[in-house]
């Protein structure tokens, strides 16, 4: 009787049109905790349009009514607005200690990461990019370093579903979650250190609750890939739509090129969770000594459609 109550109660609250196999498969949804309908969730499929549609160029301070920091204590003070022949952009500082955490294994954290507000991106076909490039003086470390995630922010603390990194200086990560924590099964990284061809495809099987996924990747032009962090301005563009169908998908481009396309599941939450996109830096902490303060410059982030964010980067 209360398995009825929670179907009535959940379907009422969402909108859905129920049928008796519906009704079938939620019990059975309840019961094993496996991968849920998106009706369940999200009914009205033909909408898929991102929760987010801006640009913020730094020009003026309209930006900060878009992106806030995510703040462990520092607040503002790792961002400032650089101009440069007559352009401004945004220049992200983090030092030792600032904004520290606890990461995998407890182990410390630091970052200055700014970040949209928290929206329902689940069923959404979301794009964002922006510009980067490294001041001459900052020195890339051979630890985790961050410098974009879109984060699915749940009581479980898991991995970005997506997410772009390097471990060492010069070779760039792109890091998957599905639904798997910090060091889980739900996950994967692509690319970095021990990939030596610049074109491969794959496959790739995750676990999430028990339930294997099966999607496909392709991985072109990582030499390009791996030059991300120099000194000249290189864009980034990401899109992905977020779905538990095999009908998702993550895409990357820089400079225009073609760098990865996974085709797959992209979310694999048993509940629909907000998620945030964040710029800025997060690597670990003071493990190793200590790491040296590290500047990146940001410029024109963007984030709604595919046509929005290439009319931007893409002109």
């Amino acid at each position: 009787m209360k398995i009825i109550y929670l179907i009535v109660i959940f379907v009422s609250f969402f909108g859905c049109k129920t049928n008796d196999n519906l009704n079938v498969n939620l019990r059975e949804q309840i019961s094993i905790n496996s991968f849920p309908d998106p009706c369940i969730f999200y009914c009205d499929n033909k909408n898929k349009s991102s929760p987010w549609n801006f640009h913020a160029d730094f020009e003026d301070k309209s930006w900060r009514a878009k992106l806030s920091p995510n703040d462990k204590g520092m607040g503002w003070i790792p961002f400032k607005i650089i101009e440069e022949d007559g352009n401004k952009f945004l220049s992200v500082t983090v030092k030792k200690g600032w904004n520290s955490d606890k990461g995998y294994k407890n182990k410390p954290t630091e970052r200055s990461e700014l970040q949209t507000s928290k929206r329902q991106s689940f069923g959404k076909e979301v794009w964002y990019g922006f510009k980067i490039k490294k001041p001459s003086d900052t020195k890339l470390i051979y630890d985790r370093t961050l410098i974009s995630q879109l984060k699915q922010q749940t009581r479980t603390n898991p991995n970005p579903m997506v997410s772009i990194k390097q471990r060492s200086p010069n070779n760039s990560i792109i890091a998957l979650s599905v639904c798997g924590k910090a060091g889980g099964v739900g996950g994967r990284e692509i690319g970095g250190l021990y990939v030596i061809s610049k074109d491969y495809t794959d496959t790739i099987n995750l676990s999430c609750r028990n339930k294997l996924i099966e999607a496909r990747y392709k991985m072109r032009n990582k030499d390009v890939f791996d030059k991300l962090l120099s000194t000249d301005w290189k864009t980034v563009v990401i899109g992905t739509y977020i779905t538990n169908t095999d009908k998702g998908f993550i895409k990357l481009f820089l400079n225009q090129k073609p760098i990865f396309e996974y085709e797959g599941p992209t979310y694999g939450w048993s509940s629909v969770v907000g998620s945030y996109v964040r710029i800025g830096i997060y690597r670990n902490g003071y493990r190793y000594g200590g790491h040296p303060p590290q500047t990146l410059h940001y410029d024109d982030f963007v984030i709604g459609s595919k046509e929005d964010v290439s009319k931007i980067l893409w002109k």
